[in-house]
């Protein structure tokens, strides 16, 4: 409480600066030298001025490690359901007006993340069971987007990865529900049980003062061999 007085939901290290969660304030430290009064020298943990009021985490399993950042789910005196990524300087809120609508009145508890870095890219993905979806977002586009897994009625739900990391070269993953890792492959079109995986791109909504309007052309374009379900397609008009 050197700084505020909170509950200690976790501690994650981000390059050099142990960051101390609690459920309304944040505190970074750093190792300093320090000499006593007999002139013995020892490294201590002091905590540095960039220390955060009002802001905490809501779960620390969403807190992951990007890129040297840190991105977790918090909430603060301007929201109680939005992600923030810190770098050692304020933290930022990078969830859109839209995501935080969707966790609007739901449980956020038992929300778990995890992140990784791809062909770079870095990714931070978010599950939130309580509404069976999964936010992804890529800090080099600066854009959102979802990743879900088919379940056996053919619906969708959220993705199944909840822990990832680096190894050999590969991005490895596993879930807590499975025996099974799967690697990450830019070259396979379906998930670990063969199941298919849909990439869904949804149009704004065409308007011009609420008024009846016709739309005279229609053309849809996709490139071949994306996926085994589709062969030979070379468009529509």
């Amino acid at each position: 409480a050197e700084y505020a007085a909170d509950n200690v939901a976790g501690m994650v290290c981000v390059g050099d600066i142990l960051v101390v969660m609690g459920s309304k304030s944040l505190q970074f430290y750093t190792q300093q030298s320090s000499t006593d009064a007999q002139g013995f020298s020892s490294l201590v943990f002091s905590s540095v001025n960039r220390n955060i009021r009002d802001l905490g985490v809501k779960s620390f399993d969403s807190v992951a490690v990007v890129d040297g950042k840190a991105v977790f789910l918090g909430s603060s005196t301007r929201g109680e359901r939005s992600v923030w990524v810190t770098d050692g300087n304020a933290p930022v809120r990078i969830s859109t007006n839209a995501i935080e609508r969707e966790m609007e009145g739901h449980d956020i508890s038992r929300a778990h993340a995890c992140g990784w870095m791809n062909n770079g890219h870095q990714f931070y993905c978010i599950t939130i069971p309580s509404i069976h979806k999964t936010f992804c977002y890529d800090f080099a586009t600066r854009q959102w987007h979802n990743r879900s897994s088919r379940l056996e009625d053919g619906t969708d739900s959220n993705w199944w990865v909840r822990y990832c990391a680096n190894a050999g070269g590969d991005i490895v993953v596993a879930a807590d529900r499975t025996r099974k890792l799967a690697v990450l492959d830019k070259d396979k079109f379906d998930d670990y049980l063969g199941r298919p995986i849909i990439k869904r791109r949804t149009c704004p909504i065409l308007m011009s003062d609420f008024s009846p309007f016709i739309v005279n052309d229609l053309q849809l374009v996709w490139n071949t061999g994306t996926t085994k379900d589709v062969t030979n397609a070379q468009g529509a008009r």
